[in-house]
Formats: structure tokens, C-alpha cells, sequence
């Protein structure tokens, strides 16, 4: 009983203080295209630009920055995509996509053609997330990993990725 088959285009939001960007916690097939407007947060604690937590959500075309996880697809967003997209953190722990929280491990989403930057923190962090495909995305990290897999992330796809850094490796 969520928000379900919805499309929002042409999204520009800009937060105060510890607020969210777009939050679907009980909703699924939502389309999210920005059509390059932003989502701007203030880099607090705790927040998320983007935070799906159910199955087959998009997001196209946003230019999301500051927040603790720019984009985060929690236990049951399944079969999610992310298209087009330039993610952005500067929080000091901050991640740009995370996949995480994985009793029923996040899975079969569809990364493709984002660019994912994080000035401090993790530009990809996958925990317990299984069967995803990355494509022709760029990850970049200025002082960790570009990318972090831990804890049982496996079977997931990635082709044509870039992945950097300046400070540590690139993919752990």
C-alpha cells in the first residue's frame, strides 16, 4: 500500500539543515528524471539525496551532491535503475552509491552511464548485494576506495567501468 506508478520529472530540490532528498520508502515502479535539474544537500549527517527502499525505481538524468549517502538503495530495492546521474558527496564518511542492509540483499538493480564522485568516503559501497549490473560508469574517490565490496556482494556485473583514486585502491 506505497506510492506506486508515478513519474516526477524537470526535480530541482534544495535542502536545510538534515534533509532528505527523495525518500520512497513504501513505493514501487516511481520514475524520477530531473531532465539535469539537482538535488542539493548540506552534507549532514544521516542523509540521504536519493533513498529507495523498494522494488523497481528510476532515477535519470539528476546532478545529486552533499549528502552523507547521495544514493542509497536500502534491503528491498530490487530491480532499480540509475541512469545518466552525476553523484556527488563531500562528506567526510560520505558514499556515493550505496547498496547495503542485506537480509534480502539488494539485487538485480541496473547502474548504468552514472558519473559517482566522493571527496572523503566510498564512490561505491556494496553490503550483502547480489546480482546488479554496473555499465560504463565512472567511480572516483579522493581519499578511499573507489569501490568497496564487502560482506558476501557477489554475482554482480561490471562492464566498462572506470574506477580511481589518489589515495588508496581503487576496488576492494
Amino acid at each position: 500500500s506505497g506510492s506506486d506508478r508515478n513519474t516526477f520529472s524537470g526535480i530541482a530540490i534544495s535542502t536545510t539543515g538534515s534533509g532528505e532528498g527523495i525518500i520512497v520508502d513504501d513505493g514501487e515502479n516511481n520514475i524520477f528524471d530531473c531532465r539535469s535539474g539537482s538535488i542539493n544537500g548540506t552534507n549532514a549527517s544521516e542523509t540521504y539525496g536519493v533513498y529507495f527502499a523498494d522494488r523497481n525505481n528510476s532515477l535519470l538524468n539528476c546532478n545529486i551532491r552533499n549528502f552523507h549517502a547521495s544514493v542509497f538503495l536500502d534491503t528491498s530495492a530490487d530491480e532499480s535503475t540509475l541512469v545518466n546521474n552525476t553523484i556527488n558527496t563531500t562528506h567526510s564518511e560520505g558514499y556515493g552509491i550505496s547498496m547495503q542492509n542485506g537480509v534480502s540483499e539488494p539485487k538485480g538493480n541496473y547502474i548504468v552511464d552514472n558519473y559517482v564522485y566522493s571527496q572523503q568516503g566510498r564512490a561505491l559501497y556494496l553490503d550483502e548485494s547480489v546480482n546488479n549490473s554496473f555499465e560504463n560508469n565512472i567511480f572516483v574517490s579522493g581519499s578511499s576506495y573507489a569501490a568497496f565490496l564487502s560482506d558476501s556482494s557477489h554475482d554482480n556485473n561490471y562492464t566498462l567501468n572506470e574506477f580511481r583514486t589518489t589515495d588508496r585502491k581503487s576496488v576492494v
